[in-house]
């Protein structure tokens, strides 16, 4: 039992159980969360959906605040949604 638990805790089974998702500018951050609820059906053991900034794509080179704005309330939006769809 000790050592089934033990196994649990390695380091390789618990980066095996990471889901991982890079992305480079706010296109293909906007695409990752568009497809996160065919991901998340997918996977349905994913507990906690971590992002590092949602903002950091949406912070340089914009003339257009509103549509800018528009966004970023968009992806919160969607967000919560899943957030509450799927018990995040």
């Amino acid at each position: 039992r000790m050592r089934e638990a033990s196994e649990m805790l390695s380091v390789e089974y618990i980066l095996e159980h990471i889901h991982y998702f890079r992305v480079h500018d706010y296109c293909e951050q906007i695409a990752v969360i568009h497809q996160l609820p065919k991901f998340l059906d997918a996977h349905p053991d994913v507990k906690i959906v971590v992002l590092d900034s949602v903002a950091f794509h949406f912070r340089q080179d914009w003339d257009d605040w509103a549509l800018r704005s528009r966004l970023l309330n968009s992806i919160a939006q969607r967000l919560s949604n899943l957030a509450t769809t799927h018990s995040l």
